[in-house]
């Protein structure tokens, strides 16, 4: 005989193909489970037994719940004495090239060591603020939709930064300024499209590709500079930009 959570006592001839006649027994075990095994100062059971599917695993598994019953249900009940596994929100994400951040990131910081924003890496992102380039920073690769759709991002300055991929900030409609700096070689198609609060653009003179559609549909932006290196303005790359002066 086998006493169970809740004071139910239950055989091992109670027990089909390895698991609880009882429903509710068993979804009772469910919900005890996760408070043993989110409790650091318990033992840690091993689920794999339960899993195994063979009926001898299963009663070994339940020899090792009957063990429980020596410890004092009230401290593996309060609230107090479990730990929050959640990982909790953070606002700031240091970058390091692989991970990424989640959805609450506020401000990112970019490791000097990374050579590459991957594709889609910080795509989506609804808090966003602020970026922070290390001023280790060099030859950086931002590829494409990068920083697309985040609407909070306000200002950024590429330091170091000698490519931006297509659509690399399409919808960041929120972006007020960008500074491209002087390492900037390549500015992909759509790079800045619907950018609708951007004000001001300068081109540096080491750029030697600016895609089509790169600053469409900014309709806010008011100044282009345009440096001296530059040779060529490419097709609808202003295309909507209805406050260009």
């Amino acid at each position: 005989m086998i006493t169970g959570f809740m004071g139910i006592s239950y055989s091992t001839d109670e027990i089909r193909n390895g698991r609880f006649v009882d429903a509710n027994l068993e979804s009772d075990f469910i919900h005890k489970r996760y408070s043993l095994l989110r409790s650091p100062d318990r033992r840690q059971f091993n689920e794999s037994a339960w899993r195994k599917g063979t009926v001898e695993a299963r009663k070994e598994f339940l020899s090792m719940l009957e063990a429980t019953e020596r410890m004092n249900t009230a401290d593996f009940e309060r609230e107090e004495d479990v730990p929050n596994e959640e990982v909790l929100p953070t606002d700031t994400f240091t970058y390091v090239g692989e991970d990424h951040p989640p959805k609450e990131v506020q401000t990112i910081i970019i490791s000097g060591d990374v050579k590459e924003i991957e594709t889609g890496a910080f795509k989506d992102l609804p808090n966003l603020k602020s970026v922070v380039f290390s001023d280790e920073t060099s030859d950086l690769r931002i590829e494409k939709n990068a920083f697309e759709n985040c609407p909070m991002l306000t200002t950024i300055r590429l330091n170091g930064v000698t490519f931006i991929g297509d659509e690399a900030f399409l919808n960041c409609v929120g972006l007020v300024a960008v500074e491209l700096g002087s390492d900037v070689q390549h500015i992909g198609m759509g790079a800045f499209k619907n950018c609708t609060a951007l004000s001001t653009v300068t081109i540096p003179p080491n750029v030697t590709f600016v895609g089509d559609y790169a600053f469409a549909n900014c309709t806010t932006l008011k100044t282009v500079t345009v440096m001296d290196g530059v040779v060529e303005i490419p097709a609808y790359c202003f295309q909507n930009d209805t406050s260009l002066e």
